[in-house]
């Protein structure tokens, strides 16, 4: 519903009252240098090929012109507002016209985005301004109204599907330039006039998906698509398949890409998380349809619950506590986790290989994903790597492993059953998988000092070996002081004098902070004998 309400976004010397047409390009007089300009402010964002590289824009929309739109430094505006901008007008390299702002008037603020939680009617159009390639009007049927529907009706729970018409094959005159992207505005507008001449008014439709033959043109040859975020309108470049149909309709539906963080101490060890010290991959999400997904696998749980899909089903364990995480996919139980610490939320799920998700791998679903949401970083969500090497094609929190949150907290996951799994967030990290203990462990005393020595389990991910030191007798770890760390396998310590007796523990922690229970011993002025 539009809203024709004057909003100053900035402060303003236009004092058009609100609702009032303006023409659709240069409007109002202006000092020397500037211009007023009416339209709908849209972000487009283009896909490429490589699932890699992508494009996006800023657009004033005004009638059958688009101009390349510059916001004021830290503005933003909603896609699909009205909006009167004041501002420079320069031509570019490629020919269209850029507007750099700096005043901007929300005449009606509303998103023309159709809502996630209904059924959706699409028109896909079939346009040529080259003749037309091999696809079908039955093979794009298929594709939008059997494989993308089905795949958006599991994976929303139900809440979205997709259903329509396509047009048969239309000839139309094509971009200025053959810049179908630049000019992509106006391949929409002629398709969208050439197929209403035949009956297909796309005004009756929630969406409109325009198919055209891949373009060789250096504008657009490496998008496979590209689509307003969020809008009513997709553009296929000569790409009709699951992958693509999906991701750009979910661009639409006001998604952004699926990132992924690598991420790095202080001493430049790969970690998990750690802010700052992220670079944020566009991408980098295997696991997730907005990200390179050739999985297509469902949406993350993050971006689920900007669309309100299963947020019922979402456990708020940011006071800490446990839920049983059912996968994903899964219709009935609790899907997802999250935990709040100050600018970050992090989410955590479960996936199976079924459904949308069948071609996930093992770095996928061997564990829980774990992402995170920091608005002290930037927008989107980012896909945490824990078994951090730089690549995120396993990236799961293993079944009963933990991980301590940068707020201190210990996330646990437990093992695997038919019911789902356990995750618990909590002072301290469960401890389900303990690390194998130290060998061998011996003692010598010379010149007052005791000599540590012992031989390191087999654990690949072993972090610190811990020994633990009292001087009153009792259980070493509870009443001693934590006196040697490292990852090597000898230590030294100051020696008992004659007729003490004291209790010495030699205990190992793994990466994600589980200790094992420790080897134990009594030390005195001879050596170590263990107890």
């Amino acid at each position: 519903m539009r809203r024709a309400v004057a909003l100053p976004v900035l402060l303003s010397a236009l004092t058009v009252a609100a609702g009032t047409a303006l023409p659709a390009t240069v409007a109002v007089a202006a000092p020397a240098g500037s211009v007023t300009v009416e339209g709908t402010y849209q972000h487009v964002v283009a896909d490429g090929r490589d699932g890699r590289s992508h494009a996006e824009r800023d657009l004033l929309v005004a009638g059958d012109k688009t101009y390349r739109l510059t916001l004021p430094k830290g503005h933003t505006l909603e896609p699909g507002s009205k909006v009167r901008v004041k501002g420079r007008l320069t031509t570019t390299a490629d020919g269209p016209q850029a507007l750099t702002a700096d005043q901007t008037t929300v005449t009606a603020s509303t998103s023309d985005a159709p809502a996630a939680t209904t059924q959706h009617r699409v028109l896909v159009i079939l346009a040529s301004w080259t003749g037309p390639d091999t696809l079908t009007p039955d093979a794009a049927r298929h594709q939008v109204f059997t494989d993308a529907d089905g795949w958006y009706r599991e994976v929303s729970y139900g809440a979205l599907g997709l259903t329509g018409d396509v047009t048969p094959w239309l000839s139309i005159a094509g971009p200025d330039n053959g810049l179908c992207f630049t000019n992509h505005r106006q391949t929409m507008t002629q398709a969208k006039e050439a197929a209403k001449a035949l009956g297909y008014d796309a005004a009756s439709y929630d969406r409109t998906v325009l198919y055209h033959p891949r373009s060789s043109n250096p504008d657009c040859s490496g998008y496979a698509g590209w689509a307003y975020q969020p809008g009513t309108e997709v553009w296929l470049n000569g790409v009709m398949d699951r992958r693509t149909s999906v991701h750009e309709l979910g661009h639409n539906l006001g998604l952004r890409h699926a990132h992924a963080y690598t991420c790095q101490d202080t001493t430049g060890t790969l970690v998990a998380y750690v802010s700052p010290g992220c670079t944020s991959n566009e991408y980098g999400d295997q696991f997730d349809a907005m990200g390179a997904s050739f999985y297509v696998g469902h949406f993350s749980a993050a971006q689920k619950a900007q669309l309100g899909w299963g947020s019922a089903r979402h456990a708020d364990l940011s006071a800490g506590g446990s839920a049983d995480l059912a996968p994903l996919s899964s219709t009935t139980g609790t899907v997802a986790a999250k935990v709040v610490e100050g600018t970050r939320t992090y989410w955590v799920e479960r996936r199976v290989a079924s459904g949308a998700d069948a071609a996930l791998p093992a770095g996928g679903t061997a564990g829980v994903l774990v992402r995170v949401t920091d608005t002290s970083v930037g927008k989107g969500h980012g896909l945490l790597d824990h078994s951090p090497d730089g690549d995120h094609g396993s990236a799961v929190l293993g079944f009963g492993r933990a991980w301590q949150l940068p707020g201190g907290r210990w996330l646990s996951v437990g093992e695997a059953t038919a019911a789902g799994v356990t995750v618990t967030v909590g002072d301290a990290p469960l401890d389900s998988t303990a690390p194998g203990e130290v060998t061998a462990l011996a003692g010598k005393v010379r010149k007052r000092v005791l000599g540590l020595a012992w031989t390191n389990p087999a654990d690949t991910d072993l972090a610190a070996v811990r020994v633990y030191l009292s001087t009153s007798g009792g259980d070493a770890r509870a009443v001693g002081s934590l006196v040697h760390e490292g990852v090597g396998t000898s230590a030294s310590l100051p020696a008992p004098g004659r007729g003490e007796t004291w209790t010495v523990l030699v205990s190992t922690v793994d990466a994600h902070g589980n200790e094992s229970a420790g080897v134990a011993g009594t030390a005195t002025s001879r050596g170590l004998t263990l107890s």
